[in-house]
């Protein structure tokens, strides 16, 4: 019965992806909208309405993110409105095609049912859940990597079967160039997949298939139009490196100790703590043996990605540090395949749906106990205390003229909006974003001047930005009136000392 049941998914898996795309429906929309958005989210509602033309424009030079998810974005809200559940519901809607393309990707990798396999990992994946129910460009970026391997895959097998005509191949060529494009246009870090993608075209042009030029001027050809596409953004990064733009200077040197909990996550599940390493240790054994059942092209395709990715951002991190969990995150569409496979090829076949099954558990549990206990930053709750508490004579301080422009998206729709807001002084400025803020910045040198027509000062704190060391000499300070207990952010109200 159960291999009758077997055959007839592998005939039809279409019925049986549905239902994991609905499972993880499911776990995508429920309570999209409760939590606010944190920062970086408003940030995205907050490009996604500047026009559409400024967005490729050089205006663009102090943004990191290059435009494509904000434009995308822009074209959302005016159907959908702004809200949370709206603004976030098209990550999710992209959360759900990255189930498919993780099924395509694996079932060309292998098989129908390791691609289901990966496709109920994928849909149950905390790692997943996170990014679909994050409005930034994240999962945008995933579903295109994941395309753009599935473009890979059949090239690879196209090159090894016979001699195609360009015609029959452009197909694929297309595929890989437009995918790798919208990764490309999503975040300035996806230069790494074309560089793995064609140090994988090289190791198999020379040392897998028949050296045949066309071939190779088909291959040449898809890139030449990948670097057509982004030559804007080049040239914007370029212009942010020169002008000094610093739009990544906040992120750390990777440790040992970070680099491992990142990839723990990246790998298995974000939750447990220090069992996130035990349960990446016993997922990494499944994802090896996986691995050494593929073809041995797929397995220089494998590790290319699955090995590559991690090694390029954390050599560049050495000068630069760009290693992060959602730069990473990507890479997972090669994890996910590998586990997918791993489970399927078990040499005991009698354990493979336990063994499957125990995988599943493992993971919903995480993405259950993620969204309980993942950090929220509580921008709601700032808006609510300030339309209930402030009164006529106070302000709003927030860290810098970028802040101060996101702070507006809470207090416009909750009824705070008419206290003025005031930014700290920074390096940045009115540069990008910060430029749509109209108020003065204020600094050491200007902080008595600007707050003498107020009687109190709102100072929101935010993580490494706290701009209440400007009010030392002009304000005495009030209780935290956010309590929040990772002491992440925090809202104090400064009375203004008018004596002075």
């Amino acid at each position: 019965m159960l291999a009758r049941a077997s055959a007839t998914i592998e005939e039809r898996p279409w019925l049986a992806l549905a239902v994991i795309i609905a499972a993880g429906a499911l776990l995508r929309f429920w309570d999209l909208g409760g939590p606010s958005l944190w920062i970086d989210e408003i940030a995205s509602v907050s490009f996604a309405r500047v026009p559409v033309h400024m967005l490729w424009s050089d205006w663009m030079v102090y943004e990191t993110n290059p435009p494509l998810y904000y434009t995308l974005l822009n074209f959302w809200i005016a159907l959908f409105g702004e809200s949370e559940f709206a603004v976030r519901a098209m990550s999710a809607v992209l959360g759900l095609s990255a189930i498919a393309a993780v099924f395509a990707f694996t079932r060309a990798l292998h098989s129908t049912m390791a691609g289901l396999a990966a496709a109920v990992f994928c849909a149950l994946s905390a790692e997943q859940l996170g990014y679909s129910q994050e409005a930034r460009g994240y999962m945008l970026g995933f579903v295109a990597a994941t395309l753009a391997g599935f473009a890979l895959i059949r090239i690879a097998d196209a090159w090894r079967e016979r001699a195609y005509a360009l015609k029959e191949l452009w197909p694929l060529y297309a595929l890989y160039a437009g995918a790798t494009t919208v990764a490309l246009y999503t975040h300035t870090t996806f230069f790494v997949l074309p560089l793995l993608a064609n140090a994988f075209i090289v190791w198999l042009w020379f040392f897998a298939t028949p050296r045949r030029l066309g071939d190779a001027l088909g291959w040449i050809g898809a890139n030449l139009v990948v670097l057509a596409l982004w030559a804007w953004w080049v040239m914007i990064t370029i212009r942010q490196v020169q002008t000094g733009a610093e739009t990544v200077s906040w992120i750390p040197s990777p440790t040992i100790k970070d680099t491992i909990a990142i990839m723990a996550h990246v790998v298995a599940t974000r939750s447990f703590e220090i069992a996130n390493i035990m349960f990446a240790a016993a997922f990494g054994a499944v994802m090896l043996w996986g691995w050494w059942k593929l073809p041995i092209e797929r397995r220089v395709l494998t590790l290319v990605f699955g090995a590559g990715v991690p090694f390029v951002l954390l050599a560049i991190s050495l000068a630069k540090p760009i290693f992060l969990e959602r730069t990473l995150f990507w890479a997972q569409f090669s994890y996910l395949a590998l586990l997918g496979v791993g489970v399927v090829t078990l040499p005991w076949a009698r354990w493979r749906v336990a063994v499957a099954a125990l995988v599943a558990l493992v993971l919903v549990v995480d993405a259950l106990n993620w969204s309980r206990v993942a950090y929220r930053e509580p921008w709601r709750d700032i808006a609510r205390i300030l339309r209930e508490q402030a009164q006529p004579g106070d302000v709003v301080l927030a860290g810098d003229a970028f802040s101060a422009v996101n702070f507006d998206y809470y207090c416009r729709r909750d009824g705070c909006g008419d206290l003025p807001v005031l930014a700290g002084a920074s390096v940045r400025g009115k540069r990008g974003m910060g430029q749509f803020y109209e108020g003065p910045e204020l600094s050491a040198d200007n902080a008595t001047a600007l707050l003498a027509d107020y009687r109190r000062v709102w100072v929101v704190v935010r993580t490494t930005e706290n701009p209440s060391a400007l009010l030392q000499h002009v304000a005495v300070e009030g209780d935290d009136l956010l309590n929040d207990s990772t002491e992440r952010m925090s809202l104090t109200p400064w009375r203004i000392e008018t004596a002075q």
